[in-house]
């Protein structure tokens, strides 16, 4: 498994896995992204600023875009954060992790673990220590992946996207290269 940079070339592989991705929310009793949100657009905008991420299963193809299970966006910081300030336990460069989803070939793999072990080696390759991201309170995956990744909750607080559950890590102790980029045998 690797996470790369997407590209332009990737959007019809991305667009399905996002589709998925609220059809698992609405199945699981919630909407955290309405219909239609990210859309081509947006994802484009993502591409483009080159913070987009996609995770890829190199390790079952020979062409690593062929197998893309899941897409990010990684910001470096984010306006709205930034109104937020006083919350936050870690101040300085931080990044935000957005749009976080794995297509439904990928559930039950435990690859939400290694994509974000992945996101946060890459945030650490780029000088960036401390990490945020909000998820919706209905959104009990996300809140249980979050925490047991050592994110520390911070609340509820007022997003112009609504009110969203936060979260913050600080990465002064992760080495940059100590997660195995492959899944032990029993979870393949």
């Amino acid at each position: 498994m690797e996470l790369r940079k997407a590209t332009l070339s990737d959007i019809d592989r991305i667009m399905p896995i996002l589709d998925d991705a609220r059809a698992f929310q609405r199945s699981m009793g919630f909407r955290q992204w309405e219909d239609g949100y990210p859309d081509r657009a947006t994802v484009l905008a993502d591409i483009a600023s080159g913070n987009a991420r996609v995770l890829v299963d190199s390790d079952r193809a020979p062409d690593a875009d062929a197998h893309i299970l899941g897409y990010c966006l990684l910001a470096i910081g984010d306006p709205a954060y930034d109104c937020l300030n006083h919350s936050w336990l870690y101040p300085g460069p931080y990044g935000v992790i957005h749009r976080l989803a794995l297509s439904s070939a990928s559930r039950g793999r435990k690859l939400a673990r290694l994509f974000i072990d992945l996101i946060e080696r890459d945030y650490l390759r780029r000088g960036i220590h401390s990490l945020r991201v909000d998820t919706g309170a209905e959104n009990l995956i996300m809140r249980h992946l979050l925490l047991s990744h050592g994110f520390h909750p911070h609340g509820l607080l007022h997003f112009p996207w609504g009110p969203r559950l936060t979260f913050e890590k600080h990465l002064r102790d992760l080495p940059l290269v100590s997660t195995p980029t492959t899944l032990p045998p029993d979870s393949q």
